[in-house]
């Protein structure tokens, strides 16, 4: 399966800007779950599923930060929340930190959010944990 997911936060002030992007692509799948409705402070869905990612799954994370004037400064890296330098394929010892989860919503068809110690801002606790409730169906 190739999608490719982005998440991107992009902060400009007065002359600069900082961004985080993390994205998935070449995705290998060890599960899905059954429908859920799905709430965080990103994205919400009442209609999703649970896509669980697998070992090989393709993933980058790149940030960085500009500052122009009389001491201007840049930074950029692409080292992920494990201390990983991304991009990267995910390895078995990924996943001794939990799953790596990729919601996607069912009504849409289009992924909504990367549920994952990978994820910097749930990584970082800057975002609460999602809700996640199964669905009777």
């Amino acid at each position: 399966m190739n999608i490719l997911i982005g998440k991107k936060y992009y902060f400009s002030y007065n002359r600069g800007y900082s961004q985080r992007m993390h994205s998935l692509s070449d995705i290998k799948i060890s599960a899905v779950s059954e429908p859920i409705t799905y709430s965080s402070s990103y994205a919400s869905s009442d209609f999703a599923i649970m896509v669980y990612l697998d070992v090989g799954t393709l993933f980058t994370y790149h940030e960085s930060q500009y500052q122009s004037g009389p001491n201007p400064y840049y930074y950029s890296s692409f080292v992920d929340t494990l201390g990983k330098e991304t991009p990267r394929r995910l390895e078995a010892d990924d996943f001794n930190y939990g799953d790596h989860i990729l919601i996607v919503d069912l009504k849409t068809g289009k992924s909504i959010d990367f549920f994952s110690v990978l994820n910097f801002y749930y990584a970082s606790k800057v975002e609460p944990l999602p809700s996640i409730k199964y669905l009777n169906i």
